[in-house]
């Protein structure tokens, strides 16, 4: 293990790899669910749909950059930061595709 706390908000890279496959296979299955259900055109802004795009490219990001500052084995303020980001950026997506639960 790289990262070792009583903190819950801090994972190891072991549990940063496992939440990224979790996430990797609930975007696939959105993906399927999508393809399955049909929609009338008019359902779903165009906004919407963009704002989860976004917020997805978002958490991407900051998964990647985490994975980096786990990985380099040095002490890193950034890394606090980067969870917090991510834990909102999280919790951003929930509460959209809850609004909009026909744009995934």
């Amino acid at each position: 293990m790289l990262l070792v706390s009583d903190s819950p908000l801090e994972l190891c890279a072991l549990d940063a790899e496992h939440v990224a496959a979790v996430l990797e296979d609930c975007v696939d299955q959105l993906a399927v669910l999508g393809s399955i259900i049909t929609v009338p055109e008019n359902t779903i802004s165009s906004g919407s749909l963009n704002e989860i795009a976004k917020l997805l490219n978002s958490q991407k990001q900051l998964e990647g950059r985490y994975e980096e500052l786990v990985t380099s084995d040095r002490p890193s303020n950034e890394l606090a930061n980067v969870k917090q980001n991510m834990k909102s950026s999280a919790q951003a997506l929930v509460r959209n595709v809850k609004l909009n639960p026909l744009a995934t």
